[in-house]
């Protein structure tokens, strides 16, 4: 977690939407990273597992 505002992320996330909240996810080399906003924070859950698993992970951890 870290503070910052959506707006401020890298360019090219693709997006998924999960109970009201907009995930941002990036994936490059294997790696994927998911990123969501709480309150004033960027939440990210980073991953070379499956990309369709840390999406449901992010998905699972994320507080609407």
């Amino acid at each position: 977690m870290f503070e910052g505002r959506v707006e401020t992320l890298p360019k090219g996330a693709t997006f998924r939407q999960n109970k009201g909240v907009t995930f941002y996810v990036y994936e490059t080399g294997g790696i994927t990273a998911v990123l969501w906003p709480e309150g004033g924070v960027i939440c990210a859950l980073v991953s070379d597992i499956k990309p369709e698993e840390v999406v449901q992970l992010a998905f699972a951890k994320a507080m609407p």
